[in-house]
């Protein structure tokens, strides 16, 4: 958690968190981004945890599933907006598993949703969720540490 304290000199306290203030966003940027890239790389874990299979069973992903997805996977351009700082992590693109239905692959999105979710032949597989369960303190954390560094540098 950030601390300012405050010294004898008010005046020059008032100056140290008025120049807080005015470079703040920045620094929610920063930590926001900073948060995201441990949930991306704690979704990458569980994606390389998930079982390799032939395409013929009801659980685990094929290798061409798994490259798209490690492939696809990524962190959106941070957006602020309302005073809400937000970033979105996701799936962009195809896999290389072309199909007369899918001549340019399946897409990620949709692979990772039926993972995800389970369809009439996949068992559901919640990778996603374990991912951002397991990652939400360290996520935190990042997040914490990045803003008191910039809070850091910003009152001196």
């Amino acid at each position: 958690m950030a601390r300012f304290t405050i010294n004898a000199d008010f005046d020059a306290d008032l100056r140290k968190l008025q120049n807080i203030g005015l470079y703040i966003p920045n620094g929610c940027k920063e930590a926001v981004y900073d948060g995201a890239k441990v949930v991306a790389d704690q979704i990458h874990k569980e994606i390389l945890a998930i079982d390799i299979n032939d395409g013929k069973g009801k659980s685990g992903i094929t290798e061409a599933e798994r490259n798209g997805l490690i492939a696809g996977l990524g962190v959106s351009k941070i957006k602020t907006e309302d005073g809400t700082t937000s970033a979105a992590i996701g799936f962009d693109g195809y896999n290389d598993y072309t199909t007369h239905a899918y001549p340019k692959g399946h897409a990620n999105l949709m692979i990772a949703r039926a993972i995800n979710k389970g369809t009439s032949f996949r068992n559901p597989t919640k990778f996603i969720s374990k991912a951002v369960n397991k990652s939400r303190a360290a996520a935190q954390k990042a997040m914490s540490d990045c803003i008191d560094k910039y809070i850091g540098r910003m009152s001196r």
